[in-house]
């Protein structure tokens, strides 16, 4: 399965999740992104929504993702 069919996939799933589908412009520009063949451009564009939408399930689930006040990493959610 190539990166852009998998992306498709991602962005029909947030569409159909209300708390997600604030991340189809960032979607948008991963892909913008993957046509410039920018690698680094579009792996720190995949952390960026990875915890973008870690935040928006934790959050979700009342879940906590460390120490208190500290930022919501990808490291302390996963």
């Amino acid at each position: 399965m190539t990166i852009t069919s998998q992306l498709k996939r991602v962005e029909r799933t947030c569409l159909h999740h209300a708390e997600l589908s604030v991340f189809g412009k960032e979607l948008r520009a991963l892909r913008q992104l993957l046509k410039l063949q920018d690698s680094n451009a579009v792996l720190s564009k995949i952390r960026y929504i990875t915890e973008g939408i870690l935040v928006a399930l934790c959050k979700k689930h009342d879940i906590s993702w460390g120490k208190k006040g500290g930022l919501p990493t990808l490291e302390r959610m996963i």
